[in-house]
């Protein structure tokens, strides 16, 4: 930063970042991750400007990466709006940080409605666009008559690039831009993932996105961060981008009574969804399974006993089911543990449907992405029969092309066909 006396001003500067974090209610948010004492020294830190200090930050940090090493045609970008995706905010013109500000909280921090907010994976400024960054951020295409003139613009202007992500990112952030978008061009966005991707490489080195996990409410039902874990399918956001959300497994439980009439059309629904079913038991539940499925050691339940009880009063129907976001998705299917409620908010909802009360709610399903890797395992032992993810493998999952008992019956009756045609050609 730079204005006149700064070395003198910046030892103020700390607190009145404070004040303004305190007056935007984010003080408990960073609180909570401190055992010590919250002053303006453990949120920021000034040093008089050098060379030195301006060489380890990273020197010149308007600088972009290569280009040369983009190649689009291998890829196909897919992206699925009910896992998380990237998108590439840019705001353009002058005074960007007294227009801009409010519309920036709005997206980092979500509304009063609220509605979550963008976890920021990278920023930088552009003292000014080239005239490839120009070209790549228009709105416009080439042919269009806004065109020359939208690059003329932007290349005249400051810009500030924004790395954003969440779950349903291209909707949301659309949601958010102003109606007359895209205007004067001080707000873009990246349209589409294959867009992202570009504008990503356009502006940022795979080492300046940066995640923060602490913004990422879907976090608990996806896999844990692990970058360096052998076997695991590296989690890099370039590679993330290119190749897509890995599918993921979760179990549904269709508990005593609310299946056995509604089978077929609980396929249906299955794979109306986008589910991929690799497991299917139907069992008696025993109290021990009942319980490690349904009450964590960590949760106590008043009604425990009473659901026990209930679980274990006739056959259940297990689903393993597999797809991108599978254990989120599940969950937003089903909706709240109490049908009653359920149908006040949507009549398709699973409960809805298949529940009558909170104890008798028909449906259990993995609460979280670990407990689904626990359910699995418990309930299918043996394995699921789909082909093998890096998840899957990190996870110790087993997985079959085909169900082994079946198999063996096929087997055993072949035999038995094969011995009765020869007995009779024989005969």
């Amino acid at each position: 930063m730079r204005r006149e006396s700064a070395v003198r001003h910046c030892s103020r500067l700390p607190i009145g970042l404070m004040n303004e974090l305190a007056a935007q209610g984010l003080i408990g948010s960073i609180r909570s991750r401190f055992t010590d004492v919250l002053g303006p020294h453990v949120c920021f830190h000034t040093v008089p400007y050098s060379k030195n200090y301006h060489n380890v930050l990273g020197g010149l940090m308007w600088t972009v990466p290569k280009c040369s090493h983009m190649v689009l045609s291998k890829h196909t970008y897919p992206s699925c709006p009910d896992a998380e995706q990237v998108v590439i905010l840019t705001l353009t013109g002058q005074n960007i940080v007294e227009k801009e500000m409010d519309f920036l909280q709005k997206v980092l921090s979500g509304d009063s409605a609220g509605q979550e907010g963008f976890e920021l994976l990278a920023l930088k400024w552009e003292p000014q666009l080239s005239q490839q960054q120009a070209q790549e951020l228009s709105p416009f295409e080439i042919g269009e008559k806004e065109w020359q003139s939208s690059v003329q613009s932007l290349t005249s202007t400051p810009a500030l690039v924004l790395g954003l992500r969440r779950v349903r990112a291209f909707v949301t952030l659309r949601r958010l831009l102003p109606q007359n978008y895209p205007g004067n061009l001080h707000v873009l966005m990246s349209p589409t993932p294959e867009t992202a991707f570009r504008q990503t490489c356009l502006f940022f080195s795979e080492a300046e996105l940066v995640p923060d996990h602490t913004s990422r409410p879907s976090l608990k039902f996806l896999p844990p961060h692990h970058i360096d874990t052998p076997g695991l399918r590296s989690q890099l956001l370039y590679s993330y981008m290119r190749e897509g959300p890995e599918s993921l497994l979760t179990l549904a439980l269709f508990k005593p009574g609310a299946w056995s009439h509604r089978f077929g059309k609980i396929l249906t629904v299955i794979k109306q969804n986008g589910y991929t079913l690799v497991g299917l038991r139907v069992l008696l539940l025993d109290s021990s399974m009942a319980n490690a499925l349904t009450h964590p050691p960590e949760q106590q339940d008043p009604t425990e006993e009473l659901e026990l009880t209930y679980l274990i009063s006739g056959p259940s129907l297990a689903l393993g089911l597999l797809r991108v976001n599978a254990v989120k998705r599940l969950l937003e299917l089903m909706g709240p543990e109490d049908p009653v409620e359920a149908r006040t908010i949507d009549q398709t909802l699973w409960r809805a449907q298949y529940g009558s009360d909170r104890l008798h709610n028909g449906i259990y399903g993995s609460p979280s992405y670990r407990k689904a890797v626990e359910d699995i395992k418990l309930v299918f032992p043996e394995g699921v029969c789909c082909n093998e993810t890096s998840v899957m493998r990190h996870e110790q999952i087993s997985c079959m092309h085909s169900d082994p008992e079946a198999s063996l019956d096929r087997e055993q009756l072949h035999t038995l066909r094969t011995a009765d045609k020869d007995k009779f050609s024989s005969g």
